[in-house]
C-alpha cells in the first residue's frame, strides 16, 4: 500500500465519521421542527401544554448539539438545519429543558423549589403561564426586599440575554445593529481591549 492509498483511506474514514455524526444530528430535525410548531401553537392559543413542548423541543436540541460537539459546529448546523427557529428561541427551549427538574417538580424543601412551585401556580390559575414567564423564575434570588422592585428594561434585557452562549449573543448583535457597521466596529474593539484600557475608556467617557 502506497503513502497516497494510506492518506486516502484515512481522508475516506475521517469523512465517513463526519456523515455519520451529521446524519445523526439530522435525525433530529424534523423532531424539532414539530416540537417547536406545538410549542407556537399552544402559546398562540395560551395553552399551558406550551411549557412541556418547549421542554421537549428543548431536549432534542439537546441530543441534536451533543451529535454535532465533537465536530465545532454547533451554531453552523442549527442556521443550516433549523433556519425557520430563532436562535434566541432555541436557546430558550434548551434552557428550559436543562432545568426541566427545577420546573416541574420543583423542591418545595428548598426556598427556589418554594418560590417556582408558588409563582407557577399562581400563573397557571390566572392563565399566565409562558415559556418566557416560565424561565424567568429560574433566575435564582438570593434576597428579596418585603416591596418587590419592578423590572426595568436593563433587568429584562439581562434576563434574556444571559442563558446565550457567546455565538449566540454576537448573533444576537450583528442582528440588532446590522444597519450600524460602526457600532459592531467599536464593540468588536471594546472587546480585545484589555480590561485596564476598557476601564480607562469608560472613566474617561463618563467624565
Amino acid at each position: 500500500m502506497t503513502i497516497t492509498d494510506i492518506v486516502s483511506s484515512v481522508v475516506g474514514q475521517a469523512k465517513a465519521k463526519i456523515d455519520a455524526t451529521e446524519a445523526k444530528a439530522a435525525a433530529y430535525v424534523e423532531q424539532i421542527r414539530d416540537a417547536h410548531q406545538k410549542v407556537v401553537a399552544a402559546e398562540r392559543s395560551g395553552h399551558q401544554r406550551s411549557l412541556d413542548c418547549a421542554i421537549a423541543a428543548g431536549e432534542l436540541l439537546l441530543r441534536a448539539k451533543e451529535a454535532v460537539k465533537s465536530l465545532g459546529k454547533w451554531t453552523e448546523w442549527r442556521s443550516e438545519y433549523l433556519v425557520d427557529i430563532p436562535q434566541t428561541t432555541a436557546s430558550l427551549y434548551m434552557r428550559l429543558a436543562k432545568n426541566k427538574d427545577r420546573l416541574t417538580k420543583p423542591d418545595v424543601a428548598t426556598d427556589d423549589g418554594r418560590r417556582i412551585s408558588k409563582a407557577l401556580a399562581t400563573l397557571t390559575a390566572t392563565g399566565g403561564l409562558s415559556i418566557t414567564k416560565a424561565a424567568a423564575l429560574l433566575t435564582t434570588r438570593t434576597r428579596q426586599s418585603s416591596t418587590p422592585r419592578k423590572k426595568t428594561n436593563e433587568d429584562i434585557t439581562k434576563e434574556y440575554l444571559r442563558p446565550l452562549a457567546v455565538d449566540e449573543l454576537v448573533i444576537v448583535l450583528r442582528d440588532v445593529h446590522s444597519g450600524d457597521p460602526d457600532y459592531l466596529i467599536g464593540l468588536a474593539a471594546a472587546l480585545t481591549s484589555p480590561p485596564a484600557s476598557g476601564a480607562a475608556a469608560a472613566t474617561s467617557k463618563t467624565n
